[in-house]
């Protein structure tokens, strides 16, 4: 019998709380946006999406060592 090897996903949803000096509301959105330092997020694992096929392979040991073979659609990612 064939062996698979099946990458799943899940996404969490993360958050962080951060305070920003600004003129308006929509130049601390702005800022908030752009700000690339995410150290202290926190995970939301009760909204996490749900999970999803990412990869399939038709090797036994190691995932990623072929060429990976087509997910049937059921089992993709849902666009959001």
């Amino acid at each position: 019998m064939p062996r698979f090897t099946i990458e799943t996903v899940r996404h969490h949803p993360s958050r962080r709380h951060r305070t920003y000096r600004a003129e308006t509301v929509a130049d601390a959105c702005r800022q908030a946006i752009e700000d690339k330092d995410w150290s202290g997020e926190m995970i939301d694992r009760d909204g996490a999406g749900e999970v999803f096929v990412s990869g399939i392979w038709k090797v036994a040991a190691i995932a990623r060592a072929g060429l990976p073979m087509p997910i049937p659609s059921h089992y993709g990612e849902t666009i959001q």
